[in-house]
């Protein structure tokens, strides 16, 4: 009875596990790139790539400021480009999206 209770624990287990890892491969990375003008310093650029990060789903920040451009490598399930765009915005800037990832 107790191997047979063993097993059963061990296959729960396991396709606990096959669901966790399927449902974290569904996930995509994708990039955006925000035109924002008027970020031409180290603090405009600082200020903005803080509100970035307080977006969940944002994972990689890289900003330009001679372009004034900011590329976001973000999770689609997570975020979008509104809760991007909201976040520079809150910053004091106003960004649009100049490029972004095709599918």
């Amino acid at each position: 009875m107790r191997s047979r209770v063993t097993s059963c624990l061990l296959l729960l287990i396991y396709c606990t596990a096959l669901l966790c890892a399927s449902s974290v491969a569904q996930a995509e990375q994708r990039w955006v790139r925000f035109r924002i003008p008027g970020m031409s310093c180290q603090g405009c650029s600082s200020q903005i790539r803080n509100k970035l990060k307080a977006v969940p789903g944002v994972h990689k920040i890289h900003v330009n400021r001679v372009k004034e451009e900011v590329k976001i490598i973000y999770d689609t399930d997570q975020a979008d480009e509104v809760d991007m765009e909201t976040a520079i915005a809150a910053a004091g800037f106003l960004g649009s999206v100049s490029t972004r990832q095709k599918n």
